[in-house]
């Protein structure tokens, strides 16, 4: 996905496209690198970041363009924990959207930042719905594939006192 010569005119290159008045197009792509802490970067090939650092580029390339719908795909891999958190945490407090959609193998990232959680496996949906809905029944967790991690499970302890699901961090402060 990445082709541009520097970070800055990736970031440029949708807005363009759409046919954005140069102003929108640099308010947009400083917006977006910001989002994505690659504020340094804006003069770099994107083929000489790390991976990390490319996926945060090829994210704020869809960021710059303001879309009403978000989708990602793997949003948060080769991201170390600060950026994983940070990311998440600014791309959900975006407004604008009409709906964020993140496809995941990590568990973690869909108990903690989901609302809804729709589970594909061998082509089908087997589940759609709320987090503590879908999640609570380790049979079917195994039976798709599903690894029930430690966070999962200490979330469903903890549950009846918090009322939601928490980040590891958080959780902290519920154990005796």
């Amino acid at each position: 996905m990445l082709f541009a010569p520097t970070v800055k005119e990736e970031l440029s290159f949708g807005p363009k496209n759409l046919g954005f008045d140069p102003d929108t197009i640099d308010q947009n792509v400083q917006w977006a690198i910001k989002t994505v802490h690659l504020e340094e970067e804006l003069l770099t090939p994107p083929l000489a970041l790390s991976f990390g650092q490319q996926k945060r580029v090829s994210i704020a390339a869809v960021l710059s363009m303001r879309s009403r719908i978000l989708m990602m795909d793997e949003p948060t891999a080769g991201q170390d924990y600060w950026n994983y958190q940070a990311f998440m945490d600014s791309i959900l407090q975006m407004p604008g959207f009409d709906s964020i959609i993140f496809i995941t193998h990590d568990l973690d990232l869909a108990l903690i930042y989901a609302n809804r959680i729709i589970v594909l496996y061998d082509g089908e949906i087997v589940a759609d719905g709320k987090p503590l809905d879908v999640l609570q029944d380790r049979q079917k967790i195994n039976q798709w594939r599903l690894v029930a991690t430690s966070l999962l499970e200490l979330n469903f302890q903890i549950y009846p006192k918090t009322g939601k699901f928490l980040r590891a961090e958080a959780l902290a402060q519920f154990i005796d």
